[in-house]
């Protein structure tokens, strides 16, 4: 089933810095909120339940193994809260923000399951604070990845300061996409997974180009 992906003349023009988060974030940080809520009370009703209706001699082994189900879920959610509040402030106090809400006043190029794509960025939703800034790129291709019987790809994007980053590749969004996105910003990005590339890859870094 191919992903969900879909391209967008939309732009935000009045867009605040707190708008621009939930527009890149998505539904996480909305789902991260509701389910902290939803997930609280259904931890406390068991909890509830032990403390206050059942005592040692009538205690219920069901009873606490949905107890330990709902500890389990409450630590869940109260992680990924905290990491999304994390991207928030990392995010609303980054130095490029400016830069950030500039793409949006553009418009978004795509948005994947995972990201959201802008014509200089890709925004991965779960982590909004470290875009991939597509003018920084030298190099990319696809990885290929196995795991058991379970086969996908990643694109590999090489940075101008050397550091590795990565993408979900899908079948509606290839490296051959990125790299005609990429070109304009930079020129001499390279494609494909090559000796020839690895060398001048590691000649741009040498030589700090």
């Amino acid at each position: 089933m191919m992903d969900e992906m879909y391209e967008t003349k939309q732009t935000f023009l009045n867009i605040n810095e707190e708008d621009m988060f939930q527009v890149i974030s998505g539904k996480e940080f909305k789902t991260s909120k509701l389910a902290l809520i939803l997930v609280s009370v259904l931890f406390f009703l068991p909890s509830a339940i032990l403390m206050f209706v059942l005592n040692a001699k009538f205690e219920l082994v069901w009873m606490n193994v949905v107890w330990l189900f709902a500890l389990s879920a409450e630590v869940a959610v109260v992680v990924m809260f905290i990491w999304m509040m994390f991207q928030r402030q990392r995010f609303l106090s980054s130095p490029d923000v400016e830069k950030y809400a500039k793409q949006l006043h553009e418009g978004i190029w795509r948005i994947t399951p995972t990201e959201v794509i802008t014509k200089g960025y890709v925004f991965k939703k779960l982590q909004p604070s470290s875009p991939i800034d597509l003018s920084q790129v030298e190099w990319l291709y696809r990885k290929r990845l196995s795991t058991g019987n379970q086969h996908s790809a990643n694109i590999v994007f090489w940075m101008k300061d050397g550091k590795k980053r990565e993408m979900n590749y899908r079948v509606s969004l290839t490296e051959s996409d990125m790299y005609h996105l990429i070109q304009p910003l930079n020129p001499r990005v390279m494609i494909g997974n090559t000796m020839n590339n690895k060398r001048e890859y590691d000649r741009i870094l040498k030589e700090g180009l």
